[in-house]
């Protein structure tokens, strides 16, 4: 954070400086970020970046960064401070599980790809999207990576083929996803793979997972595989 705010304060006043390695502005930029995530919010913001309250989830990451901090300094209990910021009750002791620590991990990487990116598009307008289409893909193959079993390697393949289709458009992953075995997987994935080849089937099995309960509306307004539909105008009757 604090590289990306140091950044921010030379763009803004270059003859202030010598340079990027100024260590004047490498102290100012360290004061402006010390703290939790609602300091570096502002730190962010007070250079111009806009945006970043829907971009991040502050609380989530706040959160985050006090469980980091009893782990490292408190031995993993909970004190009174945590506890008047978290709701944990002192004493507690935090033990996260694998599951835990491997989403506490994709938080704080979506959080910085995201902040780059806002960055990115405050100092040279119009590229941050890219970026942010190239962040997508990239997290997808972390997701990937970590997948612990089949229907998690499927959502983050249909992920890392929505972030390439974002940026290069549909033809650039319809042969990748015509040949996707889908055989022994959920009916959701298979449902998905005809959308992702834009093949009206799969809008026809998206309204029987919808009838049976398997999807619900809520699964429509969250998953991007979803978002184009109410602008081709697609399950009007079923979208709000």
């Amino acid at each position: 954070m604090t590289r990306l705010v140091r950044l921010l304060m030379y763009h803004a006043a270059p003859q202030d400086y010598s340079s990027l390695a100024d260590p004047s502005l490498d102290g100012q930029a360290r004061s402006a970020c010390f703290g939790a995530s609602a300091t570096w919010r502002a730190a962010l913001e007070a250079q111009g970046v806009s945006g970043i309250g829907d971009l991040v989830d502050w609380a989530e990451l706040g959160r985050l960064w006090q469980d980091r901090n009893v782990i490292a300094h408190r031995g993993s209990v909970v004190d009174a401070r945590h506890g008047a910021l978290t709701g944990a009750e002192p004493g507690t002791v935090l033990a996260p599980s694998p599951e835990d620590v491997q989403g506490a991990i994709d938080q704080v990487g979506a959080a910085r790809y995201a902040l780059i990116a806002a960055v990115w598009a405050h100092l040279e307008p119009g590229t941050g999207g890219l970026i942010a289409e190239g962040a997508g893909e990239g997290l997808a193959k972390v997701q990937a990576a970590f997948a612990a079993d089949p229907e998690a390697a499927a959502t983050a393949a249909v992920n890392r083929w929505l972030a390439v289709e974002m940026g290069h458009g549909p033809e650039a992953i319809r042969d990748e996803a015509s040949q996707w075995d889908t055989s022994g997987l959920p009916a959701a994935f298979q449902m998905s793979r005809h959308l992702l080849r834009e093949d009206d089937a799969g809008i026809a099995m998206l309204r029987q997972l919808l009838a049976g309960g398997t999807l619900t509306q809520a699964d429509l307004m969250e998953w991007p595989l979803f978002a184009w539909l109410p602008e081709e105008g697609e399950l009007a009757d079923l979208i709000g």
